[in-house]
């Protein structure tokens, strides 16, 4: 299949995707409390937003009326569903709120599933990332809820981290009496006193001073610009140095220097081995100091992903994906990433989900919209996926990708004549390697009539190409199992996956050691239609043996879509 340079482009449950109803907010309880759905009794008066007071958790003011997030006077405006999350959380005061109880009082007790609870904690989180990283921690107890953590760096005002009323005021519920100026509080020495007060005084004069490093606007902005690229699977060196300017404004944000790391090894992988080298370097660097901030940031978790690639088992690879995805639901970069595993080891299904979870976040991003037709051709919906590559076609006119695909489905689906009158009335699209345009000039004869003739032309074009090009090879095992050939489908297989038997690359130059080790983890292709010559053959489950496949469906306890493993996973 065709690539971003060298990552391979081939093609996730979608969501429900709840709106938000504010209309009855009820007090936020503790987990373990009353029961959520039966007790109504048991709960506090309801609120709206519209009504609440202010409330402060450390330096941060919220306007629930207005739905405004402030903080030494800058101010945020907050969808109605997030405004209402972060009340309930704050009224808690330290207390874990259930999941159950958030439904209860943010969604009105519909049944939403546990992704949208995700999604609104997720966005929660990349606020307070944009604010600065200790303004109001969000803790998941696995389980069980969230609940806003108590931090000793809330502020000057809050060393402790409770959470009052904006304007407190005496005999207010939950407000603060206020305490003479001229005395220390009974029953603390006046020395303790005196040192909290400097503390505390100093701590705060410390977080003013970085916190607007933090928010500053001109690197919010870029991170956003960033992100939004990388959403978009759109990552260049722009993005990098949009990144490197934010970490030079605002060199403590953690959420910074994630997407500087993710954002260098996305684009090194795409580079030539000389470009690669440093990318990579900064790529690692970035991610080790966005972790030293925060052990959990997404990006950097991500990065540091893509850069150990084959060094890490199939499971593992398949673990830290979805352990990235369980701090931030809405990550599509590593939603992509779990589409392209997920297709890769065989669980098409569970890729065509992730792929469309992915486009729930990003409807219009052309490499979801392909992979979404490419995964409606692998699923035998041939006339769906034709619908869908003419459409994003028409929404792309100018990318190679969709053009691509197109070209690619004609190709295995009995029409190469129509792929043949792409590659002659579009070569300004096609813009194909030399050995590509070779390979499927001299295929696609075959598959539209393979005469002897044409079959054995079509073969040593395989050959051919799987020694001087093995970025072409993979095209080239489709063609030999389109073609019927599945001897020399698994002499060209086995030679770019395990460097085994004649056709290994010859060509000095061909290949590189870090495009030898993607490929390895690059096997969608092995589970595409034309494939399945190889699949019905007793020797496909040798190979996915020796590449560490069996091992995974082992581990994982699931065989892949569309094949019946006998007598375990071992032989």
């Amino acid at each position: 299949m065709p690539r971003t340079g060298d990552r391979l482009r081939l093609a996730h449950g979608t969501p429900t995707m709840v709106g938000c109803d504010t209309r009855g907010l009820a007090m936020a309880g503790a987990a373990g409390g009353p029961s959520d759905r039966s007790d109504i009794a048991g709960r506090a008066r309801e609120i709206r937003l519209a009504t609440e007071p202010p409330l402060r958790v450390g330096n941060v003011e919220l306007l629930p009326p207005t739905r405004q997030l402030r903080i030494d006077g800058t101010a945020e405006t907050l969808e109605p569903l997030i405004m209402s999350v972060l009340v309930v959380l704050a009224r808690a005061n330290g207390q874990v709120v259930s999941r159950d109880r958030l439904i209860d009082l943010c969604w009105g007790g519909r049944i939403v599933g546990d992704d949208a609870i995700n999604r609104v904690i997720g966005r929660i989180r990349r606020i307070r990332d944009r604010q600065g990283r200790s303004l109001f921690p969000i803790e998941t107890i696995t389980k069980v809820g969230y609940r806003l953590a108590r931090t000793e760096t809330a502020g000057a005002g809050d060393a402790t981290g409770a959470v009052i009323p904006a304007n407190p005021t005496v005999g207010q519920e939950g407000a603060l009496p206020i305490a003479s100026s001229r005395a220390p509080i009974r029953g603390v020495s006046r020395r303790r006193f005196v040192a909290g007060a400097g503390a505390a005084a100093a701590g705060g004069a410390a977080l003013l001073w970085l916190l607007p490093k933090l928010r500053n606007p001109r690197a919010a902005s870029l991170m956003d610009q960033a992100e939004d690229s990388l959403r978009r699977q759109t990552a260049d060196l722009r993005t990098v140095r949009m990144l490197e300017e934010a970490t030079a404004i605002a060199p403590a944000s953690a959420r910074a220097w994630g997407l500087l790391g993710l954002s260098c090894a996305l684009v090194g992988q795409d580079s030539d081995p000389t470009d690669a080298a440093p990318l990579l370097d900064k790529a690692e660097k970035a991610a080790q100091r966005a972790l030293k901030r925060d052990a959990r940031e997404p990006n950097a978790l991500l990065a540091m992903f893509e850069l150990q690639g084959s060094t890490l088992d199939w499971f593992t690879r398949d673990r830290r994906l979805r352990q990235i995805l369980a701090i931030d639901s809405d990550n599509v970069c590593a939603i992509a990433e779990l589409a392209l595993f997920t297709q890769a080891t065989g669980m098409v299904r569970e890729s065509w989900d992730w792929n469309e979870r992915a486009l729930s976040l990003q409807p219009l991003v052309a490499d979801f919209l392909v992979k979404r037709a490419l995964k409606l051709w692998i699923l035998g919906r041939t006339a769906e996926a034709d619908k869908v590559i003419d459409q994003v076609r028409a929404l792309h006119p100018h990318d190679h990708w969709p053009w691509y695909a197109r070209l690619h489905i004609y190709t295995y689906t009995g029409r190469a004549q129509a792929a043949l009158a792409m590659l002659d009335s579009e070569p300004a699209m096609a813009r194909l390697s030399p050995p590509m345009t070779a390979l499927l000039r001299a295929a696609l004869p075959a598959l539209d009539q393979p005469t002897r003739e044409r079959i054995a032309r079509a073969r040593e074009a395989c050959v051919v190409v799987s020694q001087r090009s093995p970025r072409v090879a993979y095209e080239a095992v489709a063609i030999l199992c389109a073609l019927g050939d599945a001897d020399s489908a698994f002499s060209v297989a086995e030679g770019i996956l395990l460097s085994r038997g004649s056709l290994v690359p010859r060509q000095p130059g061909a290949v590189t050691p870090a495009q030898t080790a993607y490929w390895r983890i690059s096997t969608q292709w092995m589970f595409t239609p034309p494939v399945v010559v190889m699949r019905r053959d007793r020797r496909f489950l040798g190979l996915c043996k020796a590449i560490g496949l069996t091992d995974y469906w082992r581990k994982r306890g699931r065989e892949p879509d569309g094949m019946k493993i006998v007598d375990g996973y071992d032989r």
